[in-house]
Protein backbone atom coordinates (compact mmCIF):
# COMPACT_ATOMS: atom_id res chain seq x y z
CA UNK A 1 0.00 0.00 0.00
CA UNK A 2 1.41 3.41 -0.99
CA UNK A 3 2.39 5.74 1.83
CA UNK A 4 1.27 9.35 1.76
CA UNK A 5 3.11 12.35 3.14
CA UNK A 6 1.56 15.43 4.68
CA UNK A 7 3.64 18.59 4.39
CA UNK A 8 2.93 21.35 6.90
CA UNK A 9 3.94 24.97 6.80
CA UNK A 10 5.29 26.14 10.16
CA UNK A 11 4.58 29.79 10.94
CA UNK A 12 0.91 30.80 11.20
CA UNK A 13 0.05 27.19 10.41
CA UNK A 14 1.55 25.39 13.42
CA UNK A 15 3.12 28.29 15.37
CA UNK A 16 1.61 31.72 16.05
CA UNK A 17 4.27 34.41 15.59
CA UNK A 18 1.75 37.16 16.37
CA UNK A 19 1.97 36.14 20.02
CA UNK A 20 5.61 37.31 20.03
CA UNK A 21 5.07 40.83 18.64
CA UNK A 22 5.79 42.55 21.98
CA UNK A 23 9.04 40.64 22.45
CA UNK A 24 10.18 41.38 18.88
CA UNK A 25 9.85 45.11 19.33
CA UNK A 26 11.04 45.24 22.93
CA UNK A 27 14.29 43.78 21.62
CA UNK A 28 14.44 45.99 18.54
CA UNK A 29 13.30 49.28 20.13
CA UNK A 30 14.74 49.05 23.62
CA UNK A 31 13.72 52.00 25.80
CA UNK A 32 11.69 53.50 22.93
CA UNK A 33 9.27 50.55 22.99
CA UNK A 34 5.54 51.06 23.33
CA UNK A 35 2.66 48.77 22.45
CA UNK A 36 1.35 51.30 19.95
CA UNK A 37 4.74 51.66 18.25
CA UNK A 38 5.08 47.87 18.11
CA UNK A 39 1.70 47.49 16.42
CA UNK A 40 2.52 50.15 13.85
CA UNK A 41 5.94 48.68 13.11
CA UNK A 42 4.56 45.14 12.76
CA UNK A 43 1.84 46.34 10.40
CA UNK A 44 4.39 48.15 8.25
CA UNK A 45 6.68 45.09 8.10
CA UNK A 46 3.72 43.00 6.95
CA UNK A 47 2.81 45.61 4.34
CA UNK A 48 6.36 45.61 2.93
CA UNK A 49 6.90 41.85 3.10
CA UNK A 50 4.99 40.63 0.00
CA UNK A 51 6.91 42.85 -2.42
CA UNK A 52 10.29 41.95 -0.93
CA UNK A 53 9.36 38.27 -0.89
CA UNK A 54 8.31 38.32 -4.56
CA UNK A 55 11.65 39.94 -5.43
CA UNK A 56 13.49 37.25 -3.47
CA UNK A 57 11.58 34.47 -5.23
CA UNK A 58 12.38 35.96 -8.64
CA UNK A 59 16.03 36.75 -7.86
CA UNK A 60 18.59 34.63 -9.76
CA UNK A 61 20.73 34.72 -6.61
CA UNK A 62 19.17 33.25 -3.47
CA UNK A 63 18.35 35.69 -0.65
CA UNK A 64 17.90 34.03 2.72
CA UNK A 65 15.26 35.18 5.17
CA UNK A 66 17.79 37.32 7.03
CA UNK A 67 18.24 39.34 3.84
CA UNK A 68 14.48 39.41 3.17
CA UNK A 69 13.62 40.67 6.64
CA UNK A 70 16.47 43.19 6.57
CA UNK A 71 15.11 44.61 3.30
CA UNK A 72 11.59 44.71 4.78
CA UNK A 73 12.84 46.45 7.90
CA UNK A 74 14.80 49.00 5.87
CA UNK A 75 11.66 49.95 3.94
CA UNK A 76 9.40 49.89 6.98
CA UNK A 77 11.68 51.94 9.22
CA UNK A 78 12.13 54.52 6.48
CA UNK A 79 8.37 54.72 5.92
CA UNK A 80 7.74 55.18 9.65
CA UNK A 81 10.67 57.52 10.22
CA UNK A 82 12.18 55.25 12.87
CA UNK A 83 15.94 55.30 13.43
CA UNK A 84 16.33 51.55 13.99
CA UNK A 85 19.02 49.40 12.42
CA UNK A 86 17.34 47.14 9.81
CA UNK A 87 19.68 44.25 10.55
CA UNK A 88 18.84 44.37 14.26
CA UNK A 89 15.11 44.53 13.53
CA UNK A 90 15.45 41.50 11.25
CA UNK A 91 17.42 39.60 13.89
CA UNK A 92 14.77 40.13 16.57
CA UNK A 93 11.96 39.16 14.18
CA UNK A 94 13.72 35.94 13.29
CA UNK A 95 14.81 35.16 16.85
CA UNK A 96 11.28 35.46 18.20
CA UNK A 97 9.92 33.13 15.51
CA UNK A 98 11.74 30.43 17.45
CA UNK A 99 9.71 31.21 20.58
CA UNK A 100 6.31 31.31 18.87
CA UNK A 101 3.77 29.10 20.68
CA UNK A 102 1.92 26.37 18.83
CA UNK A 103 -1.76 26.84 18.18
CA UNK A 104 -3.75 24.96 20.79
CA UNK A 105 -5.02 22.21 18.48
CA UNK A 106 -1.60 21.39 17.01
CA UNK A 107 -0.37 18.59 19.36
CA UNK A 108 -3.59 16.57 19.15
CA UNK A 109 -3.97 17.20 15.43
CA UNK A 110 -0.44 16.02 14.66
CA UNK A 111 -0.90 12.89 16.77
CA UNK A 112 -4.06 12.07 14.85
CA UNK A 113 -2.62 12.87 11.44
CA UNK A 114 0.51 10.82 12.07
CA UNK A 115 -1.66 7.70 12.16
CA UNK A 116 -2.49 8.17 8.48
CA UNK A 117 0.36 10.25 7.04
CA UNK A 118 4.09 10.57 7.29
CA UNK A 119 4.63 14.16 8.42
CA UNK A 120 7.16 16.72 7.22
CA UNK A 121 7.53 20.48 7.73
CA UNK A 122 8.15 22.82 4.79
CA UNK A 123 9.01 26.39 5.73
CA UNK A 124 10.34 29.56 4.16
CA UNK A 125 12.76 30.09 7.01
CA UNK A 126 16.37 30.24 8.17
CA UNK A 127 17.59 27.88 10.90
CA UNK A 128 17.59 30.69 13.48
CA UNK A 129 13.81 30.82 13.12
CA UNK A 130 13.00 27.12 13.47
CA UNK A 131 15.69 25.10 15.24
CA UNK A 132 14.36 25.80 18.73
CA UNK A 133 10.86 24.64 17.77
CA UNK A 134 11.69 21.43 15.94
CA UNK A 135 12.25 19.08 18.92
CA UNK A 136 8.64 19.59 19.97
CA UNK A 137 7.28 18.53 16.57
CA UNK A 138 7.13 14.82 15.85
CA UNK A 139 7.87 15.00 12.13
CA UNK A 140 10.20 12.97 9.94
CA UNK A 141 11.88 15.74 7.98
CA UNK A 142 12.18 19.52 7.96
CA UNK A 143 12.70 21.33 4.65
CA UNK A 144 13.81 24.95 4.86
CA UNK A 145 14.29 27.58 2.18
CA UNK A 146 17.74 28.29 3.63
CA UNK A 147 18.78 24.69 2.91
CA UNK A 148 17.00 24.23 -0.42
CA UNK A 149 18.10 27.69 -1.65
CA UNK A 150 14.64 28.50 -3.02
CA UNK A 151 11.21 29.51 -1.75
CA UNK A 152 7.84 27.80 -1.60
CA UNK A 153 6.33 30.66 -3.57
CA UNK A 154 8.33 29.84 -6.71
CA UNK A 155 5.57 29.44 -9.32
CA UNK A 156 7.45 26.65 -11.06
CA UNK A 157 7.39 24.61 -7.85
CA UNK A 158 11.18 24.37 -7.36
CA UNK A 159 10.89 24.07 -3.57
CA UNK A 160 8.34 21.28 -3.68
CA UNK A 161 10.10 19.49 -6.54
CA UNK A 162 13.19 19.32 -4.33
CA UNK A 163 11.08 17.99 -1.45
CA UNK A 164 9.58 15.31 -3.71
CA UNK A 165 13.05 14.35 -4.88
CA UNK A 166 14.35 14.07 -1.31
CA UNK A 167 11.38 11.96 -0.26
CA UNK A 168 11.59 9.90 -3.47
CA UNK A 169 7.85 10.09 -4.13
CA UNK A 170 5.63 11.32 -7.00
CA UNK A 171 3.52 14.47 -6.56
CA UNK A 172 0.29 12.55 -5.99
CA UNK A 173 1.64 11.16 -2.69
CA UNK A 174 2.19 14.54 -1.07
CA UNK A 175 -0.38 16.97 0.35
CA UNK A 176 0.73 20.41 1.53
CA UNK A 177 -1.03 22.61 4.09
CA UNK A 178 -0.15 26.28 4.46
CA UNK A 179 -1.63 29.65 5.37
CA UNK A 180 -0.38 31.76 2.44
CA UNK A 181 -1.23 31.89 -1.28
CA UNK A 182 2.49 31.29 -1.92
CA UNK A 183 2.14 27.85 -0.32
CA UNK A 184 -0.76 26.98 -2.60
CA UNK A 185 0.76 28.36 -5.82
CA UNK A 186 4.17 26.80 -5.26
CA UNK A 187 2.75 23.38 -4.44
CA UNK A 188 0.48 23.55 -7.48
CA UNK A 189 3.53 24.34 -9.65
CA UNK A 190 5.00 20.99 -8.63
CA UNK A 191 1.75 19.09 -9.15
CA UNK A 192 1.13 18.78 -5.39
CA UNK A 193 -2.38 19.15 -3.93
CA UNK A 194 -2.54 21.96 -1.40
CA UNK A 195 -4.94 22.95 1.37
CA UNK A 196 -5.24 26.57 2.46
CA UNK A 197 -5.37 27.00 6.23
CA UNK A 198 -7.49 30.14 6.54
CA UNK A 199 -7.83 30.69 10.28
CA UNK A 200 -9.28 34.20 9.95
CA UNK A 201 -11.86 33.43 7.21
CA UNK A 202 -10.30 35.76 4.64
CA UNK A 203 -11.47 35.67 1.00
CA UNK A 204 -9.14 33.89 -1.42
CA UNK A 205 -7.02 36.69 -2.98
CA UNK A 206 -7.50 35.62 -6.59
CA UNK A 207 -6.43 33.11 -9.20
CA UNK A 208 -7.22 29.41 -9.14
CA UNK A 209 -8.50 28.44 -5.68
CA UNK A 210 -6.81 25.82 -3.50
CA UNK A 211 -7.96 22.20 -3.52
CA UNK A 212 -9.42 22.62 -0.01
CA UNK A 213 -9.87 25.41 2.52
CA UNK A 214 -9.49 24.71 6.24
CA UNK A 215 -10.17 26.84 9.30
CA UNK A 216 -8.21 24.66 11.73
CA UNK A 217 -5.88 21.69 11.59
CA UNK A 218 -8.74 19.75 13.16
CA UNK A 219 -10.47 19.96 9.78
CA UNK A 220 -7.80 17.63 8.38
CA UNK A 221 -8.70 14.92 10.86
Amino acid sequence: MAEYFLSLDLFQTLADVNRRIPQIWQGAMGDAYSAEAARAASAEILRCFPGVYRSAVASPRFMNMAAVYTACARQAMQNLGLALQPGQVAYHIMLQHGYAPFYEEVPDALRGLSKKYRLVVCSDADHLMVDRLMPALKVERVFLSEDLQCYKGDPGGRFFRRVLSALEIPPNRLIHVGDSPADIQGARGAGVAACWLNRSAQPWPGGAPPARMLHSLRDLL
